[in-house]
């Protein structure tokens, strides 16, 4: 969407604590992400339960705020 081109997206690819879960490409793939012309995003490889990967994307999404 144009009206969305100036936003981040960020996804969280969630329950990367379980053996299977779909890597970082596999979820862009699926999203379709590289037909995104002219957008910031970033994966990020998260385990809730395990508690890793949120502080990263908020570190991300900081930083890109910021510039």
């Amino acid at each position: 969407e144009d009206e969305l081109q100036d936003c981040l997206l960020v996804v969280l690819a969630n329950k990367q604590d379980i053996e299977g879960s779909m890597t970082p490409s596999e979820v862009a793939k699926h999203l379709g992400l590289h037909n995104l012309k002219n957008r910031r995003y970033q994966i990020f490889k998260t385990s809730a339960i395990k508690g890793y990967g949120l502080n990263e994307a908020m570190e991300w999404i900081h930083a890109e705020i910021n510039k």
